[in-house]
């Protein structure tokens, strides 16, 4: 879900991904060295507040933010 959208897109600087899930795409998508800025978002705060729990398969990037409801 990840790699697809950066191939084809012109401008790599930047992505949003919609709907966290277990993190997989949002590790994905820093593997691109042309991002600069991640940003993700999803509507709710229990699937934020899982994440801890597949920290294995997730990874801390410093080019992400991730944001819930508030």
């Amino acid at each position: 879900m990840a790699h697809l959208p950066m191939f084809l897109a012109r401008e790599h600087a930047s992505a949003l991904l919609i709907c966290f899930g277990v993190g997989n795409t949002a590790r994905s998508l820093p593997l691109h060295r042309d991002l600069e800025r991640l940003d993700v978002v999803d509507i709710s705060r229990e699937v934020l507040g899982a994440s801890p729990y597949f920290a294995a398969v997730t990874v801390e990037e410093t080019r992400s933010s991730i944001r819930g409801p508030t």
